[in-house]
């Protein structure tokens, strides 16, 4: 019961905490603590994305967010932002892009716009964004895909 908590929540402290309420305090049963533990969390995210991305690109955000959560090449997100934007993108921009959720609150738990997978992928992204750094640091784009995959 706890593991599988543990194990959905990513292990992060504070929706621990919440299902751990909803768990001794509500006294709901182990699945509807963990059902409403991840419907707060996809409310949140989904609040805390929608304000991250005022008077930002939000197409090119969302197609990077889609693209990295895949586990995308560096060429793949890059693809993915031009074909979200309809117009060609350089690497600056895409390095801006995924710099600025990498620095935003997007790092290390949370992102997407899908309100149905919403905060799992959000969990799942942490990962993704973190390897996006190494890659943009990469200065010879032959090597970003490698350095992304790495």
């Amino acid at each position: 019961m706890v593991n599988e908590a543990v194990e959905r929540l990513d292990g992060i402290p504070g929706w621990l905490t919440l299902y751990g309420n909803n768990l001794a305090v509500r006294k709901l049963p182990h699945e509807k603590a963990l059902e409403e533990t991840v419907s707060e969390g996809i409310k949140t995210v989904r609040s805390e994305l929608e304000h991250f991305l005022e008077g930002r690109d939000k197409v090119g955000y969302l197609a990077a967010l889609k693209a990295a959560a895949t586990s995308a090449r560096w060429s793949e997100v890059k693809g993915a932002v031009k074909i979200g934007r309809g117009s060609p993108v350089n690497d600056a921009t895409v390095h801006n892009i995924l710099e600025s959720l990498k620095a935003g609150t997007f790092d290390p738990s949370q992102a997407h716009h899908s309100c149905v997978r919403l905060f799992d992928f959000s969990i799942s992204l942490r990962n993704a964004l973190t390897r996006s750094c190494a890659s943009v640091e990469t200065s010879d784009p032959r090597n970003r895909d490698a350095a992304w995959d790495a």
